[in-house]
């Protein structure tokens, strides 16, 4: 959703922050956004793909050497909103306009993304429905221990702030 949101805002020159943790719900987002952009015939180079860890609190651990000596991307998607801030942080240090020399989206929608400028662009993933599906199935799982577990899908949704 994320990947085809950021093409239909005209870009195409895309950057990606991944974690540099493995968890799966990340290479999840990664696997979506990368199918979504190849179906646009759109890739992100190599230059433009960033591991970064997701719980790191100091922009520093960002290597900004790296990611400021070369020609930016339009965009950048990044795998959770911390990520995301951190590095919107790290481009107004660098004096980077943002949204026009630098978009920026994120994945959560935490409440911190609100309260920066711009105001982050981000996928909201609905956590109170995610806790009521995860109760529901262990109710179920507690009360009929032979059935086997279930893998649900919960529907995100982009929300559109400033910052792409």
């Amino acid at each position: 959703m994320a990947g085809k949101y950021i093409l239909s805002q005209g870009y195409r020159e895309i950057g990606y922050f991944a974690s540099d943790k493995i968890m799966s719900n990340f290479a999840e987002r990664r696997r979506g956004f990368r199918a979504a952009l190849k179906e646009a015939g759109v890739s992100i180079s190599n230059d433009n793909f960033y591991f970064i860890s997701p719980t790191e609190t100091n922009p520093n651990g960002l290597n900004m050497d790296r990611f400021m000596h070369h020609q930016l991307p339009r965009a950048i998607f990044c795998e959770d909103d911390y990520i995301a801030l951190r590095l919107l942080k790290i481009a107004r240090q660098a004096k980077l306009s943002i949204p026009n020399q630098l978009a920026i989206m994120g994945f959560d929608d935490i409440y911190e993304g609100t309260l920066v400028t711009p105001e982050l662009s981000t996928v909201h993933v609905p956590i109170e429905q995610i806790a009521h599906q995860a109760l529901q199935q262990l109710l179920d799982q507690f009360l009929h221990p032979q059935r086997m577990p279930l893998k649900v899908l919960i529907a995100t949704q982009i929300v559109e702030r400033q910052s792409l």
